[in-house]
């Protein structure tokens, strides 16, 4: 694994024989890769300042981390691996090559949580609204003092419900007082 040494050598700023034109190659091939701008910037640092000015200015818009890329770019702080709680060899392999930070059960736990949520949402858009769903959100309604839709909800489940048809008379002519008393 000659590759992964060279690789680990760039991260940890070891390496000397840094090919600052192929650095630059890399970068332009692959914007994103956020460790390799940063390696490119800090052998910029190094060698070029005026360069490493203007680059910076450009591939600032592409860190995810400020504070670990200019600590990583600067070689100071808690030492180069343990900058802002990521390992700098990290950052160089997929997120889920990071198990010191994220379990694979953490995750999975967090998939069910949100599959749970996604599925309770989706039955209480499903469930048709009774006359009892309508009658309690009428008195959030007139607790709210959101008289005129509660008494449009009233009007209709008075409509539809003819056993407790005197109650609902009763809250519709409440709410209609109120309405006239604030006119």
């Amino acid at each position: 694994m000659e590759g992964n040494s060279k690789i680990n050598s760039l991260i940890a700023g070891e390496s000397t024989d840094t090919d600052l034109f192929a650095l630059q190659q890399w970068v332009e091939r692959f914007p994103y890769m956020e460790i390799l701008r940063l390696i490119y910037l800090r052998e910029l640092k190094k060698r070029d300042k005026e360069r490493y000015l203007t680059e910076l200015k450009k591939s600032s818009a592409y860190f995810s981390d400020r504070r670990f890329a200019y600590f990583f770019v600067q070689g100071a702080a808690d030492g180069i691996g343990q900058v802002s709680g990521y390992e700098a060899s990290a950052i160089a392999s997929d997120y889920f090559a990071v198990e010191d930070h994220v379990s694979r059960e953490s995750l999975k736990e967090l998939a069910a949580k949100l599959k749970k949520a996604r599925l309770d949402k989706l039955s209480k858009q499903s469930e048709p609204e009774t006359d009892e769903n309508k009658e309690l959100r009428a008195k959030r309604l007139i607790a709210e003092k959101r008289y005129f839709e509660a008494l449009k909800m009233l009007k209709k489940i008075n409509l539809n419900n003819s056993e407790k048809n005197v109650y609902f008379a009763l809250q519709i002519k409440y709410l209609e007082t109120i309405l006239d008393f604030k006119e």
